[in-house]
């Protein structure tokens, strides 16, 4: 099949046409050049950002920070993700983007309901955290007797062992006398 002068001539101005249509615009040639540049300034900044961490020593307090300054709105269970994190950058982990802190940090629901001394027990660094380690004695229960305790010392009865009231047998047994004598004292009352 033979084409004319004028199909060639069309078929030219039709593809000319169709290239300028698949074109994109000034304006959207320049917003994609603002992103590449802008992604190159993230790129810099992230790699001086790396670069000053790992020139930093490490503890849990450090790590804590800079969770805080890559992540403000998260800042519940901060210590527990420093925690698993600073084991993880403990374990010889390297930081090659900013966020990979907040990657190695990441915990999973079930480790957000646990307590900080649960985190460590799994995720243990070496180190002691502040707040972990605290736990909440229970206050010494003292005997019930207080100052006629056989065993009291000013003025307060000794600590308590088990589950009873008394810290001894004899204390029980000199409860029990001065609950007779009460009760006789009221009766003759």
């Amino acid at each position: 099949m033979k084409l004319t002068l004028e199909q060639r001539k069309a078929a030219k101005a039709e593809s000319v046409l169709q290239k300028t249509k698949t074109r994109m615009s000034k304006a959207a040639i320049a917003r994609l050049r603002e992103t590449k540049e802008q992604d190159a300034k993230n790129k810099a900044a992230d790699a001086k950002l790396v670069e000053h961490f790992n020139g930093q020593q490490k503890t849990v307090e450090s790590v804590m920070d800079w969770l805080h300054v890559i992540q403000k709105e998260r800042t519940e269970n901060i210590r527990k993700r420093a925690v698993k994190c600073f084991h993880f950058l403990s374990r010889g982990f390297k930081v090659y983007g900013i966020h990979d802190l907040t990657f190695f940090g990441e915990l999973l629901p079930e480790q957000e309901r646990m307590s900080i001394a649960a985190i460590l027990t799994k995720y243990p660094a070496g180190i002691e955290v502040i707040g972990a380690t605290q736990t909440v004695a229970a206050p010494e229960r003292l005997c019930a007797l207080g100052s006629k305790c056989a065993r009291s010392v000013r003025r307060k009865g000794a600590a308590v062992t088990g589950n009873g009231k008394y810290c001894s047998q004899p204390c029980k047994s000199r409860s029990m006398r001065l609950a007779t004598v009460s009760k006789d004292m009221a009766a003759t009352a």
